[in-house]
């Protein structure tokens, strides 16, 4: 690691595009539910949330943990490590009626789960401006499902469907120093499809089980204890067991303390 100097957080330009982001977000709903609101207003809030909001996701897994300049990740492919595969629950809809307008719904009581296999690997990355990572220190999980997708029988149906949007989620919260606060459903609907699109499942960050929209929690990168904020450049899907267990640690703390090594 060379001796290039952190950028302080004033300067670290996610912060700001992840704001404006934000103001996105919320003219967006302040256009759906207030009184009065010209509709010109949504088109420009969409846009705006969603730029903005895809700048600051791509700045942030970009970011070296170490100098914090954003677009520096690099990974390192030769260094690839091969952690081995596991059997574990995969819960999906097996009917979904599919609308005349060509979306799609799962039927609730078709909900099945088997059991799949999944490989794991670790990555590796080198930060092009600091070469934090040279000593391999800069590690990531990854995994993904092995086999052919469980078939799904669809169901024709006429008119549309409900669409993917806010009700399918539940608002975060939780308590710090006494005060009580809270991560919006408008948020959390963001968060999931950033990192999930929109489908009705995914996987906890932290340990891979399987999450679904009204079943999950947004787990802070940086704990709320060691100053991190609800910003959702610095969230998380993952499973509620996992956001509890972590307590004061940072995301990547207790990820790379208990889920670095997966057993075959």
């Amino acid at each position: 690691m060379n001796n290039t100097k952190p950028l302080p957080f004033y300067k670290e330009p996610l912060y700001y595009t992840g704001l404006v982001a934000l103001i996105g977000i919320g003219l967006v709903i302040y256009s759906i539910v207030g009184n009065n609101v010209s509709s010109n207003l949504m088109v420009p809030s969409v846009l705006i949330a969603f730029i903005f909001g895809a700048t600051t996701y791509f700045m942030w897994d970009t970011k070296c943990p170490h100098c914090k300049r954003p677009f520096s990740k690099k990974e390192q492919r030769e260094w690839e490590k091969y952690l081995g595969i596991k059997k574990e629950p995969y819960t999906y809809y097996s009917k979904m009626y599919q609308y005349s307008d060509g979306s799609t719904e799962p039927i609730q009581d078709s909900k099945k789960t088997i059991m799949r296999d999944k490989k794991y690997d670790k990555h590796y990355y080198v930060c092009k401006k600091c070469e934090y990572g040279a000593d391999r220190e800069w590690t990531e999980i990854k995994s993904k499902w092995l086999g052919e997708e469980p078939n799904v029988q669809y169901i024709k149906k006429k008119g549309n469907s409900k669409g993917f949007g806010i009700d399918l989620f539940e608002e975060d919260s939780y308590e710090y120093q006494g005060k009580r606060k809270n991560i919006p459903r408008a948020v959390k609907e963001d968060l999931w499809i950033r990192h999930f699109g929109k489908k009705y499942f995914g996987n906890c960050l932290v340990c891979g089980t399987t999450i679904e929209t009204k079943k999950f929690e947004a787990g802070h990168i940086k704990s709320v204890a060691n100053g991190g904020s609800d910003n959702i450049s610095n969230l998380k899907p993952i499973c509620m067991k996992c956001n509890r267990a972590m307590g004061t640690m940072n995301l990547y703390e207790y990820k790379n303390k208990y889920y670095s090594k997966i057993n075959k």
